[in-house]
């Protein structure tokens, strides 16, 4: 199963914003064995977690930029 640029964009965004969606994938291509089906839908959600981890490390360091300033 090969994916295009969009689609994986859009897999990886619907996987951000809702993680059970993202179970349920992994654990409908589980069942099913498709094996295929598992690695992309893997690939999509690892990109979202990383997605997710910059986010928040960059709101983070934001915010604690502050901490300590005399301001």
């Amino acid at each position: 199963m090969s994916a295009t640029k969009p689609f994986d964009e859009v897999a990886i965004r619907m996987y951000r914003e809702d993680p059970a969606l993202a179970a349920d994938m992994l654990n409908a291509c589980l069942e099913d064995g498709d094996t295929e089906g598992f690695l992309l839908a893997l690939r999509h959600v690892s990109n979202a977690v990383e997605l997710e981890a910059r986010h928040t490390d960059k709101a983070l360091r934001g915010v604690l930029g502050h901490v300590g300033s005399k301001e």
